[in-house]
């Protein structure tokens, strides 16, 4: 019997292998409530953009909004801190 494979099953495979995946979406915790009218870029602590905001939830009872980001795997490795743009200003964010 042949094996059963998945559409882009070597495609994903060798992504994986050789280290190609660039970004990886996450879930991040925000402190400050944000609506989704425009792009919100991701930075790090030398301003340099590692990522984007993609999607936004309600700001929960804790004061807190979660949101699904996509970002560098590579800023995630080297444990800056994370920042969201919003109308010019930075604030923290944090991975979940």
């Amino acid at each position: 019997a042949l094996p059963i494979c998945y559409i882009g099953q070597e495609v994903i495979a060798r992504l994986n292998t050789y280290s190609k995946v660039k970004r990886k979406l996450v879930t991040v915790k925000l402190i400050r409530e944000i609506s989704n009218n425009e792009p919100f870029t991701i930075v790090d602590d030398n301003s340099n953009q590692v990522g984007e905001i993609t999607t936004l939830s309600k700001m929960n009872s804790f004061n807190e909004q979660k949101a699904l980001a996509l970002i560098n795997i590579k800023a995630m490795n080297d444990q800056f801190n994370l920042y969201v743009n919003v109308e010019g200003q930075q604030f923290p964010l944090t991975i979940i």
